[in-house]
């Protein structure tokens, strides 16, 4: 079965290999991703294929949510990474479970400054990477792991 991120009603959020039987009942959202590369502390990356990469982790106490997204396939300034290597970056951030989200031109990281309109992208998107001169285009993609941080609440 595939890695997902679930969030329950109460806002936890955790991580779990979930086939749709046995989907939590008080599950709010689920994200599916592809490989736990982190389980109970320990790397179950593999080794093979460097790409630029996505992954989300949770440290053991389930009380911070680590999000990564490793550029690649720009070999002047990154080529990526392979899973075995990103699960030990996920570990070194603090995380006690991890999964690969989709990467390659999927793996975009965006910003939005509080109180405005705007949106930063702050990474290097790979699509585009292979046109005459090496550009950094977005792919559109159907689905967005979306984080809101409530200031006024982190202010207390």
């Amino acid at each position: 079965a595939p890695a997902s991120l679930i969030v329950d009603a109460k806002g936890k959020v955790s991580i779990a290999r979930l086939r749709p039987e046995k989907i939590p009942a008080d599950a709010k959202q689920i994200i599916s991703g592809m490989n736990l590369i982190v389980a109970d502390g320990k790397n179950t990356g593999a080794k093979a294929d460097v790409s630029p990469r996505t992954a989300a982790g949770i440290d053991r106490d389930a009380t911070r949510l680590i999000l990564l997204v490793v550029d690649g396939r720009r070999t002047e300034y990154s080529a990526g990474m392979n899973l075995h290597d990103l699960a030990d970056e996920m570990i070194r951030l603090g995380c006690h479970q991890a999964i690969q989200l989709d990467g390659g031109g999927s793996s975009t990281m965006v910003m939005h400054r509080a109180g405005t309109d705007d949106y930063s992208i702050m990474n290097r998107p790979s699509d585009g990477h292979d046109l005459i001169f090496p550009m950094s285009v977005e792919r559109a993609v159907a689905n967005v792991l979306g984080v809101k941080v409530d200031i006024e609440k982190e202010k207390k």
